[in-house]
């Protein structure tokens, strides 16, 4: 990785001469005060750009680099800028264009568009699968139009930004923003279309009524809010979703909602003017809403055609008539209704024939009930108490006991005026994804802060991985940890896959000064912090040998286990009820969840269980928008076979049993003992998945195989079958099939083998890996790294049993030899298959079969005779791929010959054809 500084200095290169002259992976910085011109900049190679930012006397940050261009990123690179002002004022042309799965980072950027014409091109473009993320980024006001960001089938990632008078246009994209405020004064704010936009404490302002322009758009997209305001004073659709759009809205303060064919949930929501839901739509309200009615000529809240709005506590501003209307045959059912300003029985309703309006209390009241008052007095869990409501991780509970029994021992020595025992809270946190590490972190730490360990007046937090360590200025590394240590100072600073830091190999690692400063400070400030280092437990093992120090200074070791399947159970019941869903039956779904978390590749624990609940969510709502279904609580068997279903295959109605592969299997020629031997390997599969479904105890086991064959006997063939098979019936996740040789295992150096095998092996996951020749493998040096790729591979396979099928295939004699080169080969590889050699008639029917199938005609009497006695003569004994070699032969021979003849038949294969061949073969053997 090198580092260009680029200058307006002779003795430096221009920006265009270092991005013209830079590998992937180069920093080009700029030196502080040198502001390029460029008409644009082609980047197909991943740099990285980095500016000068200087803080002023005011507090205001002064951009020392400004980039007057236009940047267009292609190719895949994988782009970042840092600190920089990037202005532009070419009209008709986008400031940065992103394409082709290409990646774009902007941390500390301002992007700044000159632009005159009315006609404003998005000042961001970006397509094709690229990844943004911006972080500190802010888009400037253009002083004439408004701008906009343009983003389609990409992953977007907005932090701490600002977009001035820029709106946001998202087309099957997944976008996420938090901390930001984003303006428009001519258009939508957001606009959504068949996208997922996630927004997280974010303001959103919208245009002037008259323009008629809602701030936040939703067409057939998810839109999920909490903590947000959306402004828009005195608009009746200040977020507006149409055509199945769905809205998720948790402690937000909207102007107004309107939703049409859509559907929502809205928990402790504020209105400031109207909610309507109109055309099918369908609402469920938890934790209060309400609606302040500040529209004097608008009512409070509307249903129309079809629509349900169903919640627990609607609170009302005001009484007019009507504050409610409710028509075409649309429901609204509510536990409460409260009025501040009187009597809720005087509330308007205006509602037709054909509408229903249900209050589940009898009597209505302004007052707070008596079970309410003492719901809200109920005492929230202690942390200690929630540590031991969690589920599983009976190991982590039991230390944690350890540490915070000497904790509580020390606080009552100190009482009494005793020396308190030295005690170290830095601790690891060592397991999968999912095992619930950071929610423990913080449990811990509230435990130790209300127990007195930590001398703060507030308890802390800090959540931080090795980006917010890592500054690329020589020496910035040490200050930006040791900040960040400050910060957490009389709390807990959680290291996220702090590994991370370790930098083996690389030619710059800024790493080794982060472990050092962390290490510096553990000592200096035992009982001041607890640091823990959290990730996965072989490579957490080797981080803490990178300093001889850090082992010694984190004594506490936390083993996070994996969830079983009754935990992992338990985990999407308590999420589901905690959404105040229900269960048609509970059996049903934890069968089900235990049968899918089993055969899925994705063993992310908690993580796998909450991403299935969010798809089986997504199926229950699909249901019932779809039904017209009033029950909006009850998941049924019908939810989970569908979820379930999803990236399945699906089996077509005119397709039998064993489907169209078997039946290609059963067509081929000859290799009738292989035949039967997959009929049975194919039945075992069924049987142990039957079972399985039923809940019943299974004997392990592997579908892991060998091929036994000469050349040319339809091994990879055969291969293909079985997978496509197994995909069909369910039995493995994907319809996918590898084949690899030795050169896709095997590399040249020490230590890399491994890592190149893990690859291929991963990249089969869920599918059939074929290595073709695997005795090539056999290690008959030191030199050679055939065995390290043969023991990454027997790893491999134990790992994951049940994930893949790995067919090893080779010649009978050299794969015995095989199996020699590692005592556990052969009992990891239970099922053999034997391909015997084509007889000469079989021959003889594979290579008319060949000809029948190109489309040409041959006398197949005197083809059988020309085949037979060349094939009985032949030294070269390859099976099929002798014939399939003899026909290609033919054709070029039959070719050459009609080249020659303007009459001939350029169908037909002639006997002379064939003696040109017979005459071949004879000179030749």
């Amino acid at each position: 990785m090198a580092r260009y500084l680029v200058g307006a200095d002779d003795d430096k290169p221009s920006l265009i001469d270092a991005v013209r002259n830079a590998s992937d992976g180069d920093i080009i910085e700029l030196e502080e005060g040198y502001c390029p011109n460029v008409n644009y900049i082609t980047l197909s190679k991943s740099l990285s750009f980095i500016g000068h930012v200087v803080k002023t006397e005011e507090g205001r940050e002064d951009f020392r680099n400004t980039i007057t261009s236009r940047f267009f990123i292609e190719k895949g690179a994988s782009v970042s800028f840092k600190g920089l002002w990037i202005c532009c004022g070419e009209p008709k042309c986008n400031i940065i264009n992103c394409n082709r799965k290409s990646k774009l980072e902007m941390t500390n950027v301002v992007i700044e568009s000159t632009q005159t014409e009315e006609k404003v091109y998005p000042v961001i473009y970006a397509e094709e699968e690229c990844q943004i993320k911006f972080k500190d980024v802010t888009v400037w006001k253009n002083e004439k139009w408004s701008l906009k960001s343009y983003f389609e089938n990409c992953n977007v990632e907005i932090d701490d930004s600002v977009f001035c008078d820029c709106n946001i246009v998202a087309k099957n994209t997944e976008i996420k923003i938090k901390n930001s405020a984003v303006r428009s004064v001519g258009f939508c704010v957001v606009n959504a279309y068949n996208s997922n936009v996630t927004l997280n404490n974010v303001s959103v302002e919208g245009c002037d009524k008259e323009k008629r322009r809602p701030a936040i758009w939703s067409e057939n997209s998810r839109i999920i809010t909490s903590n947000c305001t959306v402004t828009q004073p005195e608009y009746e659709s200040a977020v507006y979703l149409i055509k199945n759009s769905y809205l998720q809205s948790d402690d937000d303060d909207f102007e107004s909602v309107c939703m049409d064919d859509s559907r929502g949930i809205c928990t402790a929501s504020k209105i400031r003017n109207i909610f309507s839901a109109e055309s099918q739509s369908y609402v469920c309200m938890k934790e209060g809403m309400e609606i302040l009615g500040n529209m004097s000529r608008k009512i409070d809240l509307l249903l129309d055609e079809n629509s349900v709005f169903r919640g627990d506590v609607l609170r009302l501003n005001r009484i007019v008539n009507p504050n409610l209307r409710i028509k075409g045959s649309s429901l609204i059912e509510l536990d409460e209704v409260l009025c501040s300003e009187g009597d809720v029985s005087n509330i308007g309703i205006d509602i037709d024939e054909s509408s229903k309006w249900v209050w589940r209390k009898e009597e209505q009241s302004n007052e707070i009930t008596e079970k309410d008052a003492e719901q809200s007095k109920e005492p929230k869990s202690s942390a200690r108490e929630q540590l031991n409501q969690m589920i599983g991780l009976k190991s982590v509970k039991k230390e944690i006991d350890k540490m915070l029994h000497l904790a509580e021992f020390n606080r009552q020595r100190i009482a009494k005026g005793l020396q308190p025992q030295e005690q170290s809270f830095h601790s690891v946190f060592l397991g999968n994804p999912g095992t619930g590490k950071t929610t423990v972190a913080r449990l811990i730490g509230e435990v130790l802060y209300e127990s007195g360990a930590f001398k703060s007046d507030e308890f802390k937090l800090i959540e931080a991985s090795e980006p917010d360590f890592i500054s690329e200025n020589v020496g910035g590394t040490a200050q930006q940890t040791l900040a960040l240590l400050e910060q957490a100072k009389g709390g807990v600073l959680f290291i996220d896959e702090a590994y991370a830091l370790n930098k083996k190999g690389s030619s710059v690692d800024f790493g080794i000064e982060a472990i050092n400063t962390i290490i510096k400070y553990m000592e200096d400030h035992r009982g001041e912090i607890m640091i823990i280092f959290a990730g996965y437990t072989k490579e957490m093992e080797q981080f803490l040998k990178t300093n001889p120090g850090l082992a010694s200074r984190v004594p506490n070791k936390f083993v996070f286990e994996d969830y079983t399947p009754d935990e992992i159970v338990e985990i999407g019941e308590r999420d589901l009820e905690k959404k105040m869903y229900t269960f048609e039956d509970r059996e049903y779904y934890a069968q089900q969840v235990k049968r899918a978390y089993h055969a899925s590749l994705d063993h992310s624990n908690a993580r796998w269980i909450r991403n299935f609940n969010e798809k089986l969510l997504k199926v229950f709502a699909e249901r019932v928008m779809n039904n017209g279904e009033e029950d909006l609580e009850t998941i049924k068997k019908v939810d989970l076979d569908a979820a379930l279903a999803q990236g399945k295959y699906q089996k077509a109605e005119n397709e039998d049993d064993r489907e169209q592969a078997f039946d290609r299997l059963q067509k081929m020629v000859g290799i009738e003992k292989v035949k039967e031997q997959v009929n049975r390997f194919i039945s075992l599969a069924e049987l142990n998945q039957r079972r399985e479904e039923q809940g019943q105890m299974n004997q392990d086991f592997t579908l892991h195989s060998l091929f036994l064959g000469n050349p040319g006997t339809g091994k990879t063939t055969v291969a293909r079958i079985i997978g496509e098979v197994l995909y069909q019936k369910g039995i493995i996740a994907e319809k996918k099939f590898i084949e690899a040789s030795r050169s896709d295992l095997v590399a040249g150096y020490v230590g890399q083998t491994a890592l190149k095998t893990r690859e291929v092996l991963e990249s089969a996951l869920g599918g059939v890996l074929f290595i073709d020749e695997a005795y090539s493998l056999n290690s008959d040096s030191q030199n050679d790294f055939g065995l390290e790729a043969i023991n990454e591979i027997l790893k491999f396979m134990e790992d994951h049993r049940k994930d893949m099928v790995i067919i090893f295939a080779g010649y009978t004699k050299e794969m015995n030899e095989f199996l020699k080169q590692n005592s556990g080969l052969a009992s990891r590889i239970p099922h053999t298959f034997d391909f015997e050699d084509y007889t000469p008639e079989e021959i003889v029917q594979i290579g008319l079969m060949g000809i029948h199938n190109a489309g040409y005609v041959v006398d197949e009497s005197y083809y059988s005779e020309v085949v037979k006695n060349n094939y009985t003569q032949s030294k070269e004994h390859s099976n099929g791929r002798w014939v399939r070699n003899l026909n290609e032969q033919l054709i070029m021979v039959m070719s050459d010959r009609v080249a020659k003849s303007e009459d001939a038949d350029i169908n037909t294969i002639l006997k002379e054809d064939l003696d040109v061949i017979a005459i071949h073969h004879q000179i030749i053997g």
